[in-house]
């Protein structure tokens, strides 16, 4: 398949990842003193346990933070670590059902350490807010502020990720029919929001607009944290809103000594959709393999007013990684395809009655490498390397090809994860590059343009007795050239151009006692224009709009400030938080109200950059009531405006607030929950507003542990009274409101 100018070749990644691989392992031989002398080796063996009853616990990972390796332990509890550098490190435990614990010990080269970690039973938050204050391992960077995984993770699964983690505090999610929605954080979504899968690009469009889909599958995630402040800068400048980063672990760095994995149905009612996946790890010989594969079919979603027509969809999901895991490191290869067919519903204002169908693919190749380096300040040096084929094709109901979109992008990284001193700790220096070639065709005029970028990084925290400070500095390089330069009497003169800033964040934490903390952030960031903000010209009809770039666009420059407090004793907690982000030159496509004379069916949407200012508050806290019953809840609010027209910003969500109430024994746990929204006046020119809404919901979950497997049952009632209520964010509320009653049933089982 050819796009752009260049075409996928597999000699060709071969060449890129032999480059990364040596570029990776030329530290272990010029550094001094690297950590992977064969005498350094240790080995870790120990058995996991319950806390009252001794009863040994299987499937739970357990992970060397320090040297990112980790394994799951075995039906009997047992695990086993080999191969490991010597030194002091620190043993995290992970498990449904029981509390994290994390263990310092010092291991000693040519020796064993046995140990037993016991774990207690803890209460799982079904349906409240869980806001993560630790380290999560497994392949992360940086902490997440939310994370959903295990039975949070399995209460929430949607068909897609922005419905899967939808109705945390400042999250919603943009959608025009189910299949493209994509998050929307704080009011911030599109090129303002980082889109991750194992904390590397995806390489999809689904920032450029509202019809283009996500490229991540949510069944065989292993978990999604959302991440802010200094640590979003790690991954991009253009992270205001934030990151959201979906772990999978293409290229795997567990060791194993038997077959691992996990298998998962889910069906539901409101679209007869279902979907299954799975993910399984063998060790095969010296090397560790990793396969997964998934499958999801939806039919048209209903309504309480009828059948929302064409917002199908079936995607099918598949990688494989193979990787070296060893005492210095591990060095790892994967492969994956991602195929997706998916409708757009019609348009309200007419521009097409029948709908737009969707086709896209999405190949993906990486390499990673990771070294336990015991030298220049240096425990660890990672290296990837990540090539991305992504090609989309738009149809109309008569068949005929509207738009196709070819992508072939490179993404470089090098990050340097920096030994803890003194009072600086968990610091990291990175380089990121990559490159992308963009082709258009069809009735779009759109030149096709070459991008490339360079960025370099440092994050660091500052530990004292009872303040933190984390920080971070960050430089972008950015270009855009366009094949051809050209006059356009509507986008201006298309010409190359090229961007850069630099973007920085503190945020200080202080302990006042052991209940309460109060902190802040203070941010900067730099957003360059993209391709289709500058040079896009031609109707979009899966986007209900004839778009208009703007060759003269400036960069995009933003303040955010934000203050919190935490109060926390034992299982309770309360969290609130105000903040504003003061854009400057905030762009986005307005609607002009004029038609276009090439589509006089479709409104013309042209690109500006303005000044807007937003604020916003959110509060979340989980309560028990007692043993067994508990509270927890979230809301969250967001004001936007255009100050220079004194101007409601468009498409911003309304107040939105959750309140559960559950009751949890043992691994069984059910809870109802009420959704709700306010009214939603404060709308953009020819925006439309919206009704506000309560919504009542049920969950039920259940965990049985056998001597060979772990069965995870999740079953949940959406809109229970088969309310009729519209979302402000979804550009289909127009033709039919929100899916009705919803009975949907996750199944997953871990070997």
């Amino acid at each position: 398949m050819v796009v752009g100018n260049r075409k996928m070749s597999i000699a060709s990644f071969v060449f890129r990842m032999a480059v990364v691989f040596i570029a990776s392992i030329f530290p272990v031989i010029c550094l001094p003193n690297p950590a992977v002398s064969p005498g350094a080796n240790a080995t870790l063996k120990g058995v996991i346990v319950e806390e009252g009853t001794a009863e040994p616990i299987g499937f739970a990972n357990i992970l060397l933070q320090e040297m990112n390796r980790s394994v799951t332990s075995q039906e009997d509890g047992s695990f086993v670590l080999e191969q490991l550098a010597a030194g002091p490190v620190t043993l995290k435990t992970f498990r449904i059902g029981y509390r994290n614990i994390a263990v310092p010990v010092e291991l000693t080269a040519g020796d064993t350490l046995e140990i037993v970690l016991i774990l207690p039973r803890a209460v799982i938050h079904m349906g409240g807010v869980t806001v993560e204050s630790s380290r999560t391992g497994d392949g992360s960077t940086v902490r997440p502020d939310i994370l959903f995984s295990d039975k949070k993770l399995h209460q929430a699964l949607g068909q897609t990720i922005a419905q899967t983690i939808d109705y945390e505090p400042g999250i919603s999610q943009r959608t025009m029919g189910p299949a493209p929605a994509r998050p929307v954080l704080r009011g911030l979504g599109g090129d303002r929001l980082m889109m991750l899968e194992d904390s590397e690009q995806t390489g999809d469009l689904s920032a450029t607009s509202t019809d283009h889909a996500v490229v991540i599958e949510p069944i065989t995630a292993e978990r999604i944290e959302v991440i802010r402040g200094p640590e979003a800068l790690v991954y991009g400048s253009n992270t205001l809103g934030g990151v959201i980063n979906v772990f999978r672990g293409y290229v795997p760095f567990k060791t194993l000594s038997t077959l691992s994995g996990s298998a998962s149905l889910q069906g539901e009612t409101t679209n007869s959709g279902y979907a299954g996946g799975f993910e399984m790890a063998a060790p095969l010989g010296m090397f560790t393999g990793r396969f997964d594969a998934s499958y999801r079919d939806a039919r048209n979603t209903n309504t309480p007013e009828g059948p929302l027509i064409n917002t199908s969809i079936q995607t099918k999901n598949g990688s494989a990684g193979l990787s070296l895991v060893r005492a210095w490191g591990f060095a790892g290869a994967a492969a994956s395809d991602y195929m997706s067919e998916y409708g757009i519903p019609p348009d309200p204002n007419g521009g097409h009655p029948a709908g737009v169908n969707i086709k896209l693919d999405r190949k993906h190749l990486e390499a990673k490498n990771q070294l336990l380096v015991n030298s220049i300040g240096l425990r660890r040096f990672e290296a990837s390397y990540n090539h991305s084929v992504y090609f989309h094709q738009e149809f109309e109901s008569t068949g005929y090809l509207g738009m196709e979109y070819g992508v072939v992008s490179d993404f470089f990284n090098v990050l340097g994860f920096l030994k803890n001193r003194g009072r600086f700790k968990n610091g990291i220096l990175g380089l990121r590059a990559s490159s992308r070639d963009f082709a258009s065709g069809g009735l779009t005029f759109t030149p096709d343009t070459f991008e490339m970028a360079a960025a370099g990084f440092y994050y660091e925290e500052m530990h004292f007795d009872e303040f933190l400070l984390h920080g971070s500095l960050r430089f972008d390089y950015k270009s855009i050239a366009p094949e051809e330069e050209r006059l356009s009497s509507t986008v201006g003169l298309i010409h190359p151009r090229t961007f850069s800033d630099f973007s920085l964040a503190l945020s200080p934490h202080w302990l006042i006692n052991q209940k309460w903390t109060i902190g802040g952030t203070v941010m900067r960031t730099f957003r360059a224009p993209t391709t289709e903000e500058l040079f896009s010209e031609g109707p979009h009809l899966a986007a209900y709009s004839y778009e208009v770039g703007n060759a003269d666009l400036s960069k995009e420059n933003a303040i955010g400030l934000e203050l919190f407090m935490d109060m926390k004793v034992e299982d309770a907690y309360i969290r609130f938080a105000i903040y504003q982000n003061d854009i400057k030159n905030y762009i986005f496509p307005m609607n002009t109200g004029e038609k276009s004379w090439r589509r006089a069916d479709l409104y013309i949407y042209k690109y500006v950059g303005e000044h807007a200012l937003m604020r916003g508050a959110e509060l979340s806290f989980h309560l028990p009531l007692s043993q067994h019953l508990h509270t927890a809840g979230s809301a969250s609010y967001v004001w936007g405006e255009l100050v220079d027209f004194h101007q409601p910003l468009p498409y911003i969500p309304p107040l939105e607030a959750k309140v559960n109430l559950g009751y949890e024994v043992g691994q069984f746990s059910v809870s109802t929950a009420v959704r709700a929204a306010s009214d939603q006046e404060r709308v953009g020119e020819f925006e439309s507003p919206t009704d506000g809404y309560v919504i009542f919901d049920l969950y039920v979950q259940h965990v049985i542990s056998t001597q060979r497997h772990l069965h995870s049952f999740s079953f949940a009632v959406e809109n229970i009274f088969d309310a009729v209520y519209r979302k402000h964010l979804n550009r289909v509320r127009e033709v039919m409101p929100e899916p009705g009653r919803n009975f949907r049933l996750l199944y997953k089982i871990f070997i």
